[in-house]
């Protein structure tokens, strides 16, 4: 699964209506892409409740990976809804969504929940830090960068995006939020898709 995060800590159960279950469960499958009737069958398909929350998981990642992207957050939650275990990925791979989609508060919001979920999930650190940036929250981006350094220290990637962020900012850590300037903006939505391309082609 994207983002290899860990299974061990208590998860946040989501609460939504069976209504809401069921209007996404309907839309998914109506809206299926070719490539899912390779990997379920017809049956399970027209029967939604036959599927598990792995099934809507990996659903999820086939919707993604053919850039469906609202298809693919609509199965992540479907995911989570079944089994709460799923929440910290499921959370992750919905920022990635948004974070494809250019809708970089959502992805802020999902990222947010992941590490409310796995406080240790580097990843989702360094990617709120790169989502902060692009919207401007300067402090809030080196904060984030900072926890990704402090729970992966040797991970030279976050050392190097806090760095870009601070030359940025012009060499200083004033705590501000400032909108960054439109090229420094392109460098950092370079940096999360360049984020997202790996981790879809370290899920394959």
């Amino acid at each position: 699964m994207r983002g290899n995060l860990k299974y061990d800590n208590p998860y946040i159960t989501m609460k939504r209506s069976p209504g809401y279950v069921v209007g996404i469960l309907f839309c998914c499958i109506c809206l299926s892409v070719q490539p899912i009737y390779a990997e379920f069958t017809e049956e399970e398909l027209l029967n939604p409740e036959l599927l598990s929350a792995e099934d809507w998981f990996e659903i999820g990642n086939i919707f993604f990976d053919n850039d469906e992207l609202s298809d693919a957050v609509g199965s992540w939650h479907n995911a989570m809804y079944l089994n709460p275990d799923l929440s910290a990925n499921a959370w992750y791979n919905i920022g990635l969504a948004y974070a494809a989609a250019q809708q970089y508060s959502d992805a802020v919001s999902a990222w947010e929940n992941t590490v409310a979920i796995q406080p240790d999930s580097a990843m989702a650190y360094d990617n709120l830090g790169t989502a902060y940036a692009i919207l401007g929250m300067a402090d809030k981006s080196l904060a984030a960068y900072d926890m990704a350094i402090k729970i992966a220290p040797n991970e030279p990637k976050y050392k190097a995006d806090r760095d870009a962020l601070i030359a940025a900012l012009g060499g200083t850590t004033t705590e501000k939020e400032t909108p960054l300037s439109p090229l420094v903006s392109i460098v950092a939505l370079c940096t999360a898709m360049v984020c997202i391309v790996y981790m879809k082609r370290k899920s394959t």
